[in-house]
């Protein structure tokens, strides 16, 4: 009997022995997560340590954040020790993050320091501003959430075991970029418009001047300006002048399209006869370096002339006088004073005169300075010279005997 107990108490033993040994250690056949740990110790919680950081992260502004360098770590939690132990343990185990809080909210004040204020985004833009072409460059705009509130997204995404977060969805792009608006600008900034007849150039300020802000054309101030322009570069004696009404529309077209160059429309230049009208005649005047001719007291046709030049001692005699004969296709041959001979073809003549040198109306191709006065310098040997265009009309109209008036 004693023997017996000896041995149940061995027995015992050995059980109470194993089973406080393999509470220490696990029991052959154990799994924990699929993988056997037979006879290798137990522990209550294991630590395994996480190489990295969490990144925010922005491709569209350089930026890059790394927090909790090296300072995170995975807890994975065991099955609490049984008192009786001696038999397998197959478990999975629960697996959390760990770090610190605290750390990680510091770090995010860091961030927050060298992060851009937010702002609305701004698109790039091209405007005038006092008649300046200024291109303003865009801005990108930025709408980042609060500390608070970027420490509960981390958190949530580390609960997620995701380590990044895109700070670009916080970025707002303009919709306008400057490189979009380059080309324009680049085009503006060389644009003139050039009228070569008149070498007018319109650049820079006096061309910006013209549109409004919006580059639309300001139509009352370029009307102003092409009439404040050929109002003064007509007002100088000329046969021909700018019709700005037929004008206008070729000039607003010119800025409109941007072209390079435009062309004016031109009128013939009338003027109005200064002395008495006459029955049938044509009245002459030197000062205006003009001609009117009158039929039934109407006046029927008028055309700039050129006459003699009184600075050679050479100049169309005045007062009242007749056509004394009609030609055509002839030669003008004589001696003037200087004992010069000359011998030349018109192909209208109309003899008003014949004392002294012999004086008429007559085409003169040679002539420019019709309706100027070139006469001064460049006028005739006393004939009235007219513009060969002109001509014929003139010697339609008139009759031998009709009245000249020159004065």
């Amino acid at each position: 009997m004693k023997k017996n107990l000896v041995v149940i108490g061995l027995v015992l033993l050995v059980i109470l022995g194993a089973n406080y040994y393999f509470q220490n250690y696990y029991f052959p056949g154990s799994t924990i997560d699929g993988q056997d740990v037979s006879w290798q110790p137990r522990e209550e919680e294991y630590i395994e340590k996480i190489t990295g950081s969490f990144e925010l992260t922005s491709e569209s502004s350089t930026m890059n954040f790394e927090l909790l360098s090296d300072a995170m770590a995975y807890s994975y939690d065991r099955p609490e020790v049984e008192s009786f132990s001696l038999k397998p343990l197959n478990f999975s185990s629960t697996r959390s993050l760990v770090y610190n809080r605290d750390k990680l909210k510091e770090e995010i004040s860091e961030v927050y320091k060298v992060l851009p204020e937010n702002r609305p985004s701004e698109d790039a833009s091209l405007s005038l501003e006092n008649n300046e072409l200024v291109l303003k460059p865009q801005k990108i705009g930025y709408n980042f959430p609060s500390q608070e509130e970027l420490f509960e997204i981390i958190s949530s995404n580390l609960e997620r075991d995701n380590f990044s977060w895109d700070l670009d969805q916080y970025v707002e792009k303009p919709a306008v970029l400057t490189r979009d608006l380059r080309p324009s600008y680049k085009a503006l900034d060389g644009y003139s418009l050039t009228n070569y007849d008149y070498d007018w150039v319109l650049e820079g300020e006096e061309l910006f001047a013209l549109f409004n802000d919006d580059f639309t054309i300001n139509k009352e101030k370029a009307q102003k300006v092409m009439e404040d322009f050929f109002t003064e570069a007509d007002s100088w004696n000329t046969i021909w002048m700018v019709d700005q009404e037929e004008s206008f529309p070729n000039f607003l077209k010119a800025l409109e399209n941007r072209k390079k160059t435009w062309e004016v429309s031109y009128t013939r230049v009338k003027r109005s006869h200064n002395g008495n009208t006459m029955h049938n005649g044509i009245a002459i005047s030197i000062a205006d370096q003009w001609l009117w001719v009158f039929v039934n007291g109407q006046e029927v046709f008028q055309a700039p002339v050129v006459t003699g030049n009184p600075n050679k001692g050479y100049p169309t005699h005045r007062g009242y006088w007749s056509i004394l004969e009609k030609d055509t296709n002839t030669r003008l041959i004589n001696t003037n004073r200087e004992g010069e001979k000359y011998d030349v073809a018109v192909r209208y003549w109309m003899q008003f005169n014949y004392e002294g040198m012999i004086e008429g109306l007559h085409d003169a191709d040679w002539q420019w300075g019709f309706g100027t006065d070139a006469y001064l310098w460049h006028g005739s040997h006393g004939c009235v010279n007219v513009a060969p265009w002109d001509m014929p009309t003139l010697f339609s109209l008139s009759w031998v005997g009709m009245t000249v008036w020159v004065y």
